[in-house]
């Protein structure tokens, strides 16, 4: 199928109008919560104790979300989450025309999108396999992550420009009313018929996944793989932001630039991932793609100026999505659907543990040691598994596609 072809699909469209205005009000959301704090607090150990609310009750969520989300329909279950998100964002809008803003709805918020984001997630990853053939999961993925990227680049300069010139309230209406719009795009999504399992017991299912999971070690090592990522986004989460504008000197439409340069190199990475026929197998496709995003951590350690800084993250933009788009095809082409929800949660629930250890370490580390040495850590433990990935003939496997009689579950 012609990667264009796929918004022909009605389901697919559905589910990607839903999850880009979903992405680019999440994305200017978050921007705003974070640079209202650090404006209000000028703490570096702010930033992590925002995120850390955020992951917190995010892992605990993901415990026991996977049955969950098999029980019921993932299609109303995501509109559900949306509305969800649209209330709270419209909660702080009410509370600035009030005069009744205050620092622990910024803590408040970020709880709440903790708690929804373990289910709208793997009900979305879950849905993909469900309305596109294996063949075409690729290019799916490409797509939708491309897109979601494409949110987060135009997202944060965006946001800093419409900070510095909207009031604070219609602002975050805004980004209430994307969250209400994104539920109404997810009504027309016509989801598959499929066996819902609410004859088993809640633990019994959440057992049987976490068996089923690691006993098929490759879904083991595809997690651990985007479980590094993840730990480096945590630590860049909380170093980021001072970095750009105290160690660079740089302003605050500065800042929305450089966290525009990743997911801007991310489109181009992820249509040149579903574009482009190498000469290597999808194994070493895969980890190269790795190991180059390390590189680009390591760059910024060296960086001498602000410009070096955005080339950095616009190359590890570019070469992420070869690891990320073909570690997800693979993942999804390997379970059932009966089964995707309790295994994708199991696979987010380590990858959400290795981000808020990102973030802890971040957050005691940042006060006492340079960040440029943090950098180039982040860059090591990325790359280092890379190298092995790239080498070793066990991962030789992450090259098969897995056919309906080999899906686990």
């Amino acid at each position: 199928m012609n990667k264009f072809l796929l918004l022909k699909n009605r389901s697919f469209r559905s589910l990607y109008i839903g999850q880009t205005l979903s992405e680019f009000g999440g994305a200017v959301g978050a921007l705003m919560n974070a640079l209202l704090l650090y404006e209000i607090t000028g703490s570096k150990a702010a930033m992590g104790t925002l995120w850390l609310l955020y992951f917190i009750p995010s892992l605990v969520i993901q415990l026991g979300a996977g049955p969950f989300i098999d029980r019921f329909s993932r299609q109303r279950l995501m509109i559900v989450v949306q509305m969800i998100r649209f209330w709270t964002f419209l909660l702080p809008a009410l509370l600035y025309l009030s005069g009744h803003l205050e620092l622990w709805v910024l803590f408040f918020i970020q709880i709440v999108l903790g708690i929804v984001q373990p289910l709208y997630t793997p009900a979305g990853l879950a849905l993909l396999p469900a309305i596109l053939h294996n063949e075409d999961l690729v290019k799916g993925n490409a797509w939708m992550d491309g897109t979601m990227r494409l949110m987060s680049f135009l997202a944060p300069p965006a946001g800093a420009v419409l900070i510095t010139l909207t009031d604070t309230a219609w602002l975050y209406g805004i980004v209430a009313l994307l969250f209400l719009l994104s539920a109404l795009g997810l009504r027309t999504l016509n989801e598959p018929q499929r066996t819902l399992n609410v004859r088993s017991s809640w633990s019994s299912q959440i057992q049987k996944g976490y068996q089923l999971f690691w006993h098929h070690k490759t879904l083991v090592w595809l997690t651990v793989f985007s479980g590094l990522v993840q730990f480096g986004v945590g630590v860049t989460l909380v170093i980021n932001i001072p970095f750009i504008m105290d160690e660079l000197n740089q302003s605050t439409v500065a800042y929305g630039w450089f966290a525009g340069m990743f997911p801007l190199g991310y489109v181009i990475g992820a249509y040149l991932t579903g574009k482009l026929t190498l000469p290597f197998s999808k194994q070493r496709v895969m980890f190269l793609g790795l190991f180059a995003g390390g590189l680009s951590f390591a760059g910024l350690a060296v960086s001498p100026n602000f410009a070096f800084a955005l080339i950095c993250e616009l190359l590890g933009g570019i070469f992420f999505p070869f690891f990320n788009i073909h570690n997800a095809a693979f993942f999804q082409r390997s379970v059932t659907n009966e089964q995707a929800g309790v295994l994708f949660s199991i696979r987010l629930l380590i990858v959400r543990l290795s981000m808020p250890a990102g973030i802890a370490v971040g957050t005691l580390l940042v006060g006492t040691t340079d960040m440029r040495p943090l950098y180039l850590l982040i860059g090591l433990l990325i790359m280092t598994p890379a190298l092995i990935g790239f080498t070793h003939p066990y991962f030789s496997r992450f090259s098969e596609t897995s056919s309906p009689e080999r899906k686990i579950g």
